[in-house]
């Protein structure tokens, strides 16, 4: 703080060094709370196992379970029905210490479309 009431009009190799300083400080702090707060390693993890399809056996399953619910009709399917059948999905294809975790965070998006 010494150093930045010291500065002068003029200095700005003195301002771009302790910007730099600063800003590497405050980059190190926020890296350090969303790995250890926020666990976004874990969350990380999640996206390429399922997203990413790196988790094959979630795929084959979210498709077998698909298949016997939208033989019926997409119109019959319902939000609360989707999650459900992705979270049996995640259940039957993940180790249950991370499912909980991966299972709180799933949510299904639904969009009405018309064909006109």
């Amino acid at each position: 703080m010494k150093r930045i009431a010291s500065l002068e009009y003029g200095q700005w190799d003195e301002l771009e060094e302790l910007v730099t300083n600063w800003a590497l400080i405050a980059n190190q702090a926020l890296v350090q709370v969303l790995f250890q707060r926020y666990g976004l390693q874990s969350h990380l993890l999640a996206i390429k196992q399922y997203l990413l399809f790196g988790q094959g056996e979630f795929v084959r399953h979210l498709i077998d379970l698909l298949a016997d619910n939208v033989q019926a009709g997409t119109s019959s399917l319902l939000h609360h029905n989707l999650t459900g059948i992705v979270e049996t999905a995640v259940r039957a294809s993940y180790s249950q210490v991370s499912c909980v975790c991966v299972c709180v965070c799933i949510d299904v998006c639904t969009c009405v479309y018309e064909i006109v």
